[in-house]
């Protein structure tokens, strides 16, 4: 159902969970997705002292 784009709340309940917070934990299997979210290093590349 994340997968497909299925909003938390229909996830929720065809769950029988009471509220959205109980799923949340369930996002880190949309691995895809979440990828999505990752920000690139662009600007804030790391220190030559650092490697």
């Amino acid at each position: 159902m994340l997968a497909d784009g299925t909003l938390l709340p229909v996830i929720s309940a065809a769950l029988g969970h009471r509220g959205t917070d109980s799923v949340k934990h369930y996002l880190s299997a949309d691995e895809q997705r979440l990828r999505q979210c990752c920000l690139d290093f662009v600007g804030i590349e790391p220190n030559a002292a650092w490697a």
